[in-house]
């Protein structure tokens, strides 16, 4: 049996788990990461599903999707990068420099994912 978590740990929660990596961030314990290891694929998928539909709202529709959900997805990937990605605005959302570099490599992350299945299920697994 494993030993007892520490006070407020979440039971099995090593230092690179999801749950660990967030309070970190929170408290500002991080190091600056590649971006590989800060863009999950669904915040993938939603971020270019913003940008594709022109709005959080239209991607919310697109993605069924509460649109809190996803902008606070793109939120917090916006903090763990330290870089604003969208300015949002009334009529949608606007694409900044490094919004469109995360966008490049979303799409990328995207299509590898894709490749990935592909390539499985001809494997048949």
């Amino acid at each position: 049996m494993p030993p007892p978590s520490p006070p407020g740990a979440d039971a099995g929660e090593g230092p690179g788990t999801l749950p660990a990596v967030r309070r970190a961030v929170r408290q500002g314990k991080t190091r600056p990461l590649r971006l590989a290891f800060l863009l999950d694929i669904i915040t993938a998928r939603l971020f270019v599903s913003v940008l594709e539909e022109g709005s959080i709202a239209g991607a919310a529709r697109c993605e069924a999707i509460a649109a809190s959900a996803i902008s606070k997805r793109i939120s917090e990937l916006e903090q763990r990068l330290g870089q604003v990605l969208l300015r949002r605005h009334a009529g949608g959302v606007e694409v900044t420099a490094a919004g469109a570099a995360v966008l490049r490599r979303a799409r990328n992350l995207l299509h590898e994912a894709g490749q990935l299945e592909a390539e499985l299920r001809r494997a048949g697994l």
